[in-house]
């Protein structure tokens, strides 16, 4: 896991995406989707964050808290679509 703030706080998410699009050079596009009345949802997708193929440590570090604000800014906004998972 990467570390991270999320919420304002530390937390984590995974790293697997981040070094799979490094060496693949394939965007992370945070989707995320609410459920707006019965059947119906709306879908937010936000802006491709970039892991270089040469990126260092730093630079993951920085594609990690994009991913874990997008996340942020979506939950803060839709507080009832949150549900965490605990091991």
């Amino acid at each position: 896991a990467r570390a991270v703030m999320l919420f304002g706080r530390p937390g984590a998410i995974p790293e697997g995406p981040l070094r799979l699009a490094q060496l693949t050079g394939a965007p992370i596009v945070p989707v995320f989707s609410a459920r707006i009345g019965h059947g119906r949802y709306a879908v937010y997708i936000r802006e491709p964050v970039i892991v270089l193929r040469h990126a260092d440590d730093s630079e993951i570090g920085t594609a990690a808290q994009e991913i874990a604000d997008a996340l942020g800014e979506f939950v803060s906004a839709h507080p009832t679509q949150w549900f965490p998972f605990h091991g």
